[in-house]
């Protein structure tokens, strides 16, 4: 029985999402590695489809740091050049959906409370389409 309860224990920390170590300190496992949170982060970017379309779409579900909040009111940027900006504000459900022109682009999440992210880098090409999951962190 008490090996059984190690297999358990064991298990549910190598395939439990997140476990809650100190406030605003969160560890996120990912498909590479168990890593420490601290700012906010975007803690999954992938290809997930194609369609037929001329743009690139990304779906963006932002999340608190215990992964169980789901973000309403942040806003989200996407930007690809200084003066080129696509801008939408997380639903109910944390979600937000951009089609845009295939480009490199950088990514700004901010709202009140929570460390704002800026991140840049995303190459989204014409009809890929793609997930990007945010874990914001409070400031």
């Amino acid at each position: 029985m008490l090996i059984q309860f190690f297999r358990f224990t064991l298990l549910s920390f190598l395939f439990a999402p997140t476990l809650l170590l100190a406030q605003d300190t969160t560890m996120v496992l990912t498909t590479d590695s168990l890593i420490q949170l601290t700012e906010s982060r975007v803690v999954r970017f992938a290809q997930t489809g194609e369609k037929a379309t001329d743009k690139a779409i990304v779906n963006v579900l932002i999340l608190g740091s215990d992964q169980r909040e789901l973000i309403s009111g942040a806003t989200v940027l996407m930007r690809r050049d200084k003066d080129k900006m696509h801008g939408k504000v997380s639903g109910q459900k944390g979600r937000c959906t951009f089609q845009v022109a295939p480009a490199n682009y950088t990514v700004r999440v901010q709202m009140t409370g929570l460390k704002s992210l800026e991140k840049q880098g995303y190459l989204l090409e014409a009809g890929k389409v793609y997930q990007m999951d945010i874990i914001m962190m409070r400031s």
